[in-house]
């Protein structure tokens, strides 16, 4: 804790202040019950006086004159009939006191059931709720799963064309979500990219069967599961996919290593930017600050818009995130 920083007491939760006011209840009950014993006693007392007070008044008026056997007698008598009265008083009151405390029991259980049901309503609820957001965020990574699929099947195609048509047919059919026009923008403009099946050979290199996402420094090859999901491009100049300029700064493509895909971002007025989180185990030459954005796939300029990073399509880059798998190896 910083230095001069205020302590702050935990904020009770509803069922603590509701069981301290229980407690405090129950204190008072017995407070209560003690007073009204006291009180019984105190009138017991006062009535027992009272009686002999009145025996001995009258004794003395009527000038009753007691011998020895006879004083011993009659003390004897009222000292039984002061008790007889005394715990007919006593009986009386212990009765209305264990009335009371009856009454002060029964309304304390009530109370204790009452705060029972509450607990137990509100743990039916907290695990209603928890069901309910996992059977939520269950059904929304199925979706994705399932968009993802439809995206790689209606992408294999080396006919852009029929990529163009397979992709707007699912759109129409709202199999795929567009909600932002993107997917409709990407097949207007027909930049489509191409998932091919594991056994296409690019060039002289193969898609490893990798079960996360696989970049390739010197092809510019994304690939996952043996499948090619696009080509892109990292570094510019003469260092583009570039291996052994890895720890070029600015000019380099990104080094070698893995990567955790964080969420989308809008950077520099392009939208669905994937940010870079290196392995602490990565070497990473004092770079960093690496993404997964767009770029210029045309002309031999294109890539002056990369220092490092990685530049792929959106489209792409749609896929990479939906699929749910957030791991990056970068290779040579």
């Amino acid at each position: 804790m910083d230095v001069g920083e205020t302590r702050r007491e935990p904020k009770k939760s509803a069922l603590e202040i509701r069981k301290f006011d229980l407690d405090e209840e129950i204190r008072r009950g017995e407070l209560n019950e003690r007073r009204a014993e006291r009180e019984a006693n105190e009138r017991n007392q006062v009535a027992s006086n009272d009686l002999k007070r009145r025996e001995l008044e009258l004794s003395a008026s009527q000038g009753l004159r007691f011998t020895t056997a006879q004083a011993t007698i009659a003390a004897a008598l009222l000292s039984l009939a002061s008790g007889v009265m005394g715990g007919l008083i006593q009986a009386i009151m212990t009765r209305d006191v264990e009335y009371r405390k009856t009454d002060a029991q029964i309304s304390i259980e009530g109370r204790k059931v009452d705060a029972q049901i509450t607990v137990e309503k509100l743990k039916a609820d907290s695990e209603i709720k928890l069901a309910r957001d996992k059977l939520d965020f269950d059904q929304r990574h199925d979706v994705k799963q399932f968009e993802s699929t439809l995206i790689l099947n209606a992408t294999k195609s080396e006919n852009i064309a029929d990529r163009i048509r397979n992709l707007r047919f699912f759109v129409k059919a709202e199999l795929l979500l567009d909600k932002d026009g993107k997917i409709m923008t990407l097949i207007e403009s027909g930049d489509v990219p191409i998932s091919q099946n594991r056994d296409r050979i690019i060039g002289e290199r193969q898609c490893p069967p990798d079960e996360h996402w696989v970049y390739s420094q010197s092809t510019g090859l994304l690939c996952r599961g043996g499948l090619l999901f696009g080509e892109g491009y990292s570094g510019n100049g003469t260092d583009e996919n570039n291996p052994d300029a890895q720890s070029h700064h600015q000019t380099g493509p990104l080094p070698q290593g893995t990567y955790t895909i964080e969420a989308p971002i809008t950077f520099k007025s392009m939208t669905y930017v994937l940010p870079l989180s290196p392995d602490p185990g990565n070497e990473m030459f004092g770079r960093g600050g690496f993404l997964i954005r767009d770029g210029v796939f045309t002309g031999e300029t294109h890539g002056m818009t990369s220092m490092g990073t990685i530049a792929l399509p959106e489209a792409v880059r749609v896929v990479i995130w939906n699929s749910g798998d957030h791991i990056l190896h970068v290779v040579r």
